[in-house]
């Protein structure tokens, strides 16, 4: 009895169907706390219909495949947006950190040693011959000095603090290029195949997720299924990524600047750099702001001013007390 037969294999295909959403469904609520995971989906087409002398008689639905319910617009956004929250909080994080370094409230610190360097010379001017008040100026003074010298040891420690967590940040960067270029491969490759590679998809994009919060990148899915990765330096666009071809990123601590080796080869050096987006942005930021001009670093930079302050006020304490 064909007519029996179809009907019992129209129901065994919809209890398979039934069985195979109820398990996506299950994936679903399993992978619920992982940020990484798109939700999925079982995509039910129609099977082809059976002609007969009554007409066209239906077989039913089977599965054809199950994909991703996953936005690339909303994706990229919020992979941006992870770069701009990662840049600000380094940003943030660092500036507390040198201000803790340099430790000056008021009370205590270069503002205080400062106040009692004058008042030192003041009580001396009121008693030139005094050995108390000598005594007081020189004490002052070399208290002083040592404040100083313990400020620039911080800064230089801040600068060499900086440098090493960039260079430990572009080596993670370098193995996550690396794995978006196999991921890449792996996903054409299956999808070549006619099916969707959800998992490695997901993969994918927790290593994209990963690398927008050490650098403020873009990228766009082409048609092979493949992403392709690129960053902006400054005016400079540099390709990180391409199939399962990826580039690479150099960390130079002399010069504190950073050069890459694009998917084309050869090197890209931007002097200055000029990242956005990322901690690795927010640390070259706080670099800035830390180094002397001669070094890349702001014309209003932390060195600046202790530099500028130092001279200044030899240059005051020599010309009211100098001979």
């Amino acid at each position: 009895m064909p007519g029996l037969t179809s009907t019992l294999e129209i129901a065994k295909n919809t209890l398979l169907n039934e069985q195979l959403m109820i398990q996506t469904a299950t994936n679903n609520i399993a992978n619920a706390d992982n940020k990484y995971y798109a939700r999925q989906r079982v995509n039910v087409v129609t099977n082809p219909s059976t002609s007969t002398a009554a007409g066209w008689i239906g077989n039913g639905a089977r599965a054809d495949a199950i994909t991703q319910i996953r936005d690339q617009y909303i994706d990229q956004q919020l992979t941006g947006s992870i770069s701009q929250q990662y840049d600000y909080r380094t940003r943030s994080d660092q500036i507390g950190i040198i201000s803790a370094l340099l430790g000056d409230n008021g009370s205590v610190g270069l503002s205080s040693d400062l106040g009692a360097f004058w008042d030192a010379w003041d009580a001396l001017s009121q008693n030139p011959s005094g050995l108390v008040e000598k005594d007081g100026v020189l004490a002052a003074t070399e208290n002083l000095v040592a404040t100083i010298q313990d400020a620039q040891s911080s800064l230089t420690s801040a600068v060499q603090g900086i440098d090493g967590q960039i260079t430990d940040q572009v080596a993670k960067i370098n193995d996550l290029l690396q794995q978006i270029g196999t991921y890449n491969q792996r996903i054409t490759a299956y999808e070549a195949t006619g099916q969707p590679a959800n998992d490695l998809r997901d993969l994918r994009y927790q290593a994209l997720s990963e690398l927008s919060q050490y650098l403020g990148i873009s990228y766009s899915e082409q048609a092979n299924g493949a992403v392709t990765v690129n960053l902006t330096d400054g005016a400079t666009t540099v390709n990180l990524v391409t199939n399962q071809n990826y580039g690479q990123l150099q960390y130079n601590s002399t010069t504190h600047l950073i050069s890459y080796t694009p998917v084309g080869g050869g090197t890209v050096a931007p002097n200055p750099n000029n990242l956005s987006g990322g901690s690795v942005s927010g640390l070259a930021y706080s670099l800035k702001r830390l180094l002397a001009p001669a070094q890349g670093g702001d014309a209003d930079s932390y060195q600046v001013t202790l530099d500028t302050f130092t001279s200044n006020l030899i240059t005051q304490v020599n010309a009211a007390y100098g001979a």
